[in-house]
């Protein structure tokens, strides 16, 4: 078991996240609230606020924390969550809702002079929250990844020191895939890519690009998604343009004089099927590290459309 030592809970006040404060909330002062007595009822155990709670959690699921974004966890909790219940967990059973959601709105440090351990800490979201709202968190976790995760979102690098890595980094990764992403044309900048893997077949030794399906985005009407101009975005396997469909149940594409099924693609059950002699190979493996792969590159957008095509002699070694 190792410990997660306490750290600077200052460096993630939310004052530092560009935090707003609401001009209906009333300050309170740390001093000002009655916390609940050892042994003592609280509002944790006799009126959480559920429903309100899992609202705010399914609001906020696809909104994106810096500090939580540092590395991946795969069983988070949602942070909004985790506010209410260390709130709830402090305050008295004898206290009403418009309190606990003041201080759940407020900004100031409430916490200040209580000590918040978790012992399973995983992610690191009772902490951090604990922090934010001005408590001492510590912690303990089996897992040194859990460790090491947490320590960096209690105390995070000096910003100098991060800018430079980043700009380290950058460089690093544009020197070595950046031939596979078109920079700025004409005023207008690429924001979406998708490329093709090159394929030859055995039999008529064609080469072609591998596949599933013509779709590349549909537009899912999700809360928080992408806004697309289209239903569905396809693009033509023979000219690879990229082609904006109005409606979601559309079966078809026609282009180059041709229809296209939107769900026909040359790796069909997971064996890559010739579009031209419809030979199937055996195992469609990925290509091992090191092997040429061509890139084809399209530069979208609803005025106009530009490709970049890498054939298999103008491969990139990754």
């Amino acid at each position: 078991m190792r410990q997660i030592q306490t750290l600077k809970p200052q460096a993630l006040h939310p004052r530092d996240r560009d935090a707003t404060r609401s001009a209906c909330i009333a300050d309170l002062a740390p001093e000002q609230v009655r916390w609940a007595e050892p042994n003592e009822l609280t509002l944790l155990e006799t009126a959480l606020p559920v429903r309100e709670l899992s609202l705010l959690a399914k609001a906020d699921r696809r909104s994106i924390d810096p500090v939580y974004a540092t590395h991946r966890w795969w069983a988070r909790r949602p942070p909004g969550v985790i506010r209410g219940l260390l709130l709830a967990s402090a305050l008295p059973a004898s206290e009403n809702h418009d309190l606990f959601w003041k201080l759940f709105s407020s900004v100031e440090p409430h916490l200040t002079g209580l000590r918040i351990h978790d012992m399973f800490a995983g992610g690191g979201a009772m902490l951090v929250e604990a922090a934010r709202l001005g408590g001492t968190p510590s912690g303990t976790d089996v897992d040194p990844l859990a460790v090491k995760i947490i320590s960096h979102e209690l105390e995070p690098p000096p910003a100098a020191e991060l800018a430079k890595a980043g700009a380290e980094l950058l460089e690093a990764v544009a020197e070595k895939v950046g031939p596979l992403f078109g920079g700025q044309r004409n005023g207008w900048r690429s924001v979406h890519f998708f490329y093709l893997h090159y394929v030859t077949c055995p039999k008529c030794k064609e080469s072609s690009c591998l596949y599933r399906n013509l779709i590349i985005a549909r537009h899912a009407s999700r809360s928080g998604g992408v806004l697309r101009n289209s239903k569905v975005v396809a693009f033509c396997p023979s000219c690879f343009n990229v082609h904006g469909l109005s409606r979601l149940d559309q079966k078809e594409l026609r282009c180059c004089g041709k229809r296209h099924h939107l769900r026909s693609g040359s790796l069909v059950t997971g064996k890559f099927q010739c579009p031209r002699c419809f030979h199937r190979g055996g195992r469609t493996a990925p290509l091992p590290r090191g092997a040429p792969v061509s890139a084809r590159s399209i530069h979208h957008c609803p005025y106009r459309q530009t490709q970049s095509v890498g054939s298999p002699g103008d491969s990139h070694n990754l």
